[in-house]
């Protein structure tokens, strides 16, 4: 079964835990912080039949919860986490008790996914969102004989060309082209590792990137590099703001560079 509260998801200031007791009030399951918000996401696997307690509580603050209980589908990871307006794109869900999923709709409505294969703990689907969808976040709807976690699974929608890095550069040297301007969309799963590109600059050209991870729920804290032709660092950016819990949003990056010289740059 699925536990899942929301709380700092939607704004509540109750830092929440989440646990399971069996009818004697032994603790069985326990878990704080599965979300870069701080919400609670536990899944756990009865061995025994029986009348079970689950507990939410507060490590810290006050306010109010959503809790999502039950045999639901639930996705941990969507990849691409965008796709781009009017072009058919394939969306992989991984998570637990996806082979139960029997339909999938992007925002309301907007886009039915067509399921191309599943399995407990993945499901690909095609989407194909009309050309005049507006961009931004959308939310995605995976309902399992109508019943889904009640917090939804966010995807981004563009007017720019997507792509999917598969296969990422993790040496600048070995960096592949890309043509401004474009969303990049990949998984970087190890601390301090680097995806790198290359792209050609004119001199006085201004570019504008922007790594978006946390504002998707992913603990990923990204950082910027841009290279000149030569390797020497022309720009760096990290967090542009104050990480607090109050706004923990600031933690995603975006650099603006004005390109002085012509030639070959590498981010």
């Amino acid at each position: 079964m699925i536990f899942d509260v929301s709380a700092t998801r939607h704004g509540s200031r109750l830092d929440a835990d989440v646990s399971i007791l069996d009818e004697g009030g032994e603790e069985l399951a326990w878990v704080d912080d599965t979300t870069i918000f701080g919400d609670p996401h536990l899944e756990f696997k009865f061995v025994k039949t029986g009348d079970y307690v689950v507990r939410v509580g507060s490590l810290n603050g006050g306010g109010n919860y959503r809790l999502s209980a039950g045999v639901l589908p639930y996705a941990r990871r969507t990849f691409p986490a965008g796709l781009e307006a009017g072009k058919p794109t394939v969306i992989t869900f991984t998570g637990s008790l996806l082979d139960a999923v029997d339909e999938i709709w992007l925002g309301d409505r907007l886009a039915k996914g067509r399921i191309l294969s599943k399995s407990a703990g993945e499901i690909r689907a095609r989407f194909t969102v009309p050309k005049e969808s507006p961009a931004g976040p959308h939310l995605v709807h995976l309902a399992a004989s109508g019943k889904e976690v009640a917090v939804p699974t966010e995807i981004r929608i563009s007017s720019l060309p997507e792509q999917t890095i598969t296969k990422p550069a993790t040496e600048w040297k070995s960096a592949r082209m890309i043509p401004p301007s474009v969303v990049l969309n990949g998984i970087i799963d190890q601390p301090k590792a680097s995806h790198w590109y290359r792209f050609d600059a004119r001199s006085g050209d201004t570019f504008l990137f922007r790594a978006v991870s946390m504002k998707l729920g992913y603990h990923l804290d990204p950082t910027i590099t841009v290279l000149d032709a030569e390797g020497r660092k022309v720009a760096f950016a990290d967090d542009p703001g104050i990480d607090d819990r109050s706004d923990e949003y600031q933690i995603d990056t975006d650099l603006s560079l004005r390109c002085e010289k012509p030639g070959v740059y590498y981010v």
